[in-house]
């Protein structure tokens, strides 16, 4: 069966950014820099389905909620269609484990037919301590239907005994969680609720995703 091996490119394409240019960042790098590239051509994607992410790296319960904290982070940028697959109505080829190392040129077109789709977003979460405070680690790939090209791609270590997460985390919380009138919790509460952490991880990946717009 033809494989798609957008990945092996990208990590060539992601080696050669970050020696001659350093990694991309978004714009407030100071509190807490992430690596991120993307294609002009992502900004023609309209319907994306999301793949639940990998798992294969990263045991416990707490990260179960990671899925929904990104697909809502990826619908509040108010972009593009966003579609939760059913794991019911996956290829038999994606129910295994190893969902970013490669796409099977069948499946991403039968995702494509089967959703209506622009381009798929699978990932690894590589590590989840769902304990206070709280860390994680994952890699996201947006994936082209047309062509099987990484039209997206973000990766990011978070730790939450790190003062610049702790700091980036007060920020996001500010303007995202404390505009909606919540006077009770604190920004420290995300620290130690894997919902909410997962929500500040999806947001800041994803800004760099709304900035091809």
């Amino acid at each position: 069966m033809t494989m798609l091996r957008p990945l092996t490119m990208l990590t060539v394409a992601w080696l050669c950014v970050a020696v001659f240019a350093g990694c991309n960042r978004r714009p407030d790098t100071a509190l807490h820099p992430f690596s991120w590239q993307r294609l002009p051509a992502v900004s023609d994607v309209r319907r994306i389905v999301i793949i639940p992410i990998d798992r294969s790296g990263a045991n416990g319960r707490s990260s179960q909620g990671l899925d929904t904290a990104l697909a809502d982070s990826l619908r509040d940028i108010a972009q593009h269609v966003v579609i939760e697959a059913d794991p019911k109505d996956l290829p038999s080829s994606l129910t295994g484990a190893v969902l970013s190392d490669r796409i099977r040129a069948d499946d991403l077109l039968a995702l494509r037919d089967h959703y209506h789709a622009d381009a798929v977003m699978i990932g690894r979460l590589h590590h989840f301590n769902g304990y206070d405070p709280i860390s994680a680690g994952l890699t996201l790939h947006l994936v082209s239907c047309m062509d099987g090209s990484v039209l997206w791609s973000a990766s990011g270590s978070f730790d939450g005994s790190r003062d610049t997460v702790q700091k980036d985390i007060a920020a996001w919380y500010r303007r995202r969680q404390a505009d909606r009138g919540n006077t009770v919790q604190t920004w420290q509460t995300v620290l130690h609720t894997p919902s909410l952490f997962s929500r500040y991880i999806g947001d800041r990946l994803f800004v760099t995703l709304a900035e091809a717009r």
